[in-house]
């Protein structure tokens, strides 16, 4: 079970901390890193900030400001797709993905 700070935490770090804490947990593959990676995602509550932390797990697509609008699209898909392929040679990876496309998909 995630301990409450954990958890107060990554609700009030901004969108790019927790793109980059994401990117971190997924430098190198990890059975556990699943938990993490869902815990994360599924402590943000806000549909805004689901969109940056996703656009900021990516490193293709500029995302700095001014940011076109197609950029930030393409950089939300590109994120969505890092976050899905993440771990597919892991055991465990299909429950994963399923619980990762429910948080990404409802927000």
């Amino acid at each position: 079970m995630q301990p409450l700070f954990c958890s107060t935490v990554y609700r009030l770090s901004p969108p790019e901390t927790l793109g980059r804490v994401l990117k971190t947990v997924m430098a190198i593959p990890e059975e556990g890193d699943f938990e993490t990676i869902e815990k994360i995602l599924s402590s943000i509550k806000c549909k805004h900030q689901l969109k940056w932390t996703l656009r900021n797990v990516q490193d293709e697509y500029v995302i700095t400001h001014p940011v076109s609008d197609r950029n930030r699209r393409l950089a939300m898909e590109k994120g969505k797709k890092v976050i899905l392929e993440f771990g597919k040679e892991l055991r465990g990876y299909a429950t994963y993905s399923e619980k990762i496309k429910n948080i990404i998909g409802g927000k």
